[in-house]
């Protein structure tokens, strides 16, 4: 929730693409208003399970649990730029030999601006893995 009381979050499913949004809700005369800040597309990421994480004032963190580079997941950032809502993949999940696949959890993001969190699958034993990603 921000200072307005507006309330901030993901679907996993859903929008233009079918693969999720990014949505705000706010409160007008005693309704609540929806209103789409993002579309999820595929390659910038697919399915937002969990929550989003705030940062400073009008940037979000996040996680996909499909799509990206090789389809097994994002861990993105949200943030307002010039009026307008823009989404970067900080990375790419299943790159790499070991790496991890579908990130289910929500992002913790620490003083330093590292983010940390888990996935279900890949790794060294393709159990999932605890991940770091680092600015």
């Amino acid at each position: 929730m921000d200072k307005s009381g507006a309330l901030f979050g993901a679907a996993k499913y859903g929008g233009t693409h079918k693969f999720g949004i990014v949505f705000e809700l706010t409160q007008s005369g005693g309704a609540w208003k929806e209103k789409v800040l993002y579309n999820f597309s595929g390659p910038d990421g697919a399915y937002p399970y969990a929550g989003l994480v705030p940062s400073r004032s009008e940037t979000f963190y996040g996680t996909t649990v499909d799509g990206g580079a090789d389809d097994e997941g994002t861990v993105f950032v949200l943030f307002k730029s010039g009026g307008a809502w823009t989404e970067a993949v900080l990375y790419g999940l299943g790159g790499g030999s070991g790496d991890g696949t579908y990130p289910f959890s929500a992002v913790i993001l620490d003083k330093k601006g590292n983010l940390y969190g888990t996935t279900e699958g890949g790794g060294a034993h393709g159990w999932g893995t605890v991940w770091e990603v680092t600015p």
